[in-house]
């Protein structure tokens, strides 16, 4: 989900609905959804939709206080409050300006507003990180830290390999190798005192999970009505990177249906009255 063109926050399906706290009242903000496959892959984002917050009913020392919070926020992104990346990557939009509070070790940044972005990736190997093409709008330099965002080791850092929307080779991409869990901070700045619009990709390492996720234990079956049975079970855990994505469901040995994590229950309805009926599930991953 984006919020005025800057990535929020990751929806998991089936949910197709979501609140956004936290927001400035009296304050207009553009939303727009892209959906993302298990391989990684990304849709075009949808049709914005507008909304409006009220005005909030606070004395005259209130809204001084808001106002103030209001420009703290303006400073998201910093290594006080990096954007999260999901574990598979994407594409995230934004912009940058103010003054520079980082510094990678390459290019020169000094007063250069930066944005920090943080990442998690699932699988180890190579990965790819880059402002390149017609999104960034400005003499980008890359770099990524491990660990922490201000005194992490520089795993990666790179200025001008690629162009930007306008053609120039002033656009990064970095290549580092990541490992599985380890946390990484991926920082946006600009050379001497460049700022503006960007667009970060990230792509994960191609990894190959080959590590079936845990038996699914806890079976239960219950008829509830003389033609409904309820099944429950505890939910299976997915140790080869890709996580677990859900469970096939059997009846009398033969595939019923297909049952999508984080969900342990379902029912089959329609059954024989005075019948028996043996089940049975395997989980599988992403």
């Amino acid at each position: 989900m984006y919020r005025n063109g800057v990535f929020v926050k990751q929806v998991l399906a089936p949910a197709t609905s979501t609140a956004d706290p936290g927001m400035a009242p009296a304050t207009a903000y553009s939303y727009a959804v892209a959906a993302l496959d298990n391989a990684g892959n990304q849709s075009a984002t949808s049709i914005p939709a507008s909304a409006s917050t009220p005005a909030c009913a606070t004395s005259t020392t209130t809204t001084t206080t808001t106002t103030t919070t209001s420009t703290t926020i303006a400073s998201s992104g910093s290594c006080g409050s990096p954007t999260v990346i999901p574990s598979q990557g994407g594409t995230f939009t934004g912009a940058t300006s103010g003054t520079s509070t980082l510094a990678g070790g390459c290019g020169v940044t000094s007063g250069s507003p930066e944005k920090v972005f943080q990442w998690t990736p699932t699988v180890s190997g190579t990965a790819t990180v880059q402002t390149c093409g017609s999104g960034t709008t400005f003499d980008t330099v890359l770099y990524m830290r491990s660990g922490t965002c201000g005194g992490g080791a520089e795993v990666a850092c790179n200025d001008d390999a690629c162009a930007n929307s306008t053609g120039a080779g002033v656009a990064s991409r970095i290549t580092p190798a990541v490992t599985a869990g380890q946390t990484y901070y991926i920082v946006v700045d600009g050379y001497g005192s460049g700022q503006g619009s960007f667009a970060l990709t990230v792509t994960p390492p191609n990894g190959t999970d080959t590590a079936p996720p845990s038996v699914p234990s806890g079976l239960t079956a219950s008829a509830v009505t003389c033609g409904q049975i309820e099944l429950a079970w505890t939910a299976s855990v997915d140790t080869g990177g890709s996580g677990l994505k859900g469970y096939n469901v059997y009846r009398n040995g033969t595939f019923v249906k297909q049952v999508l994590a984080p969900a342990t229950s379902m029912s089959d309805p329609g059954m024989g009255a005075a019948t028996t009926y043996s089940y049975a599930l395997t989980a599988f991953d992403n």
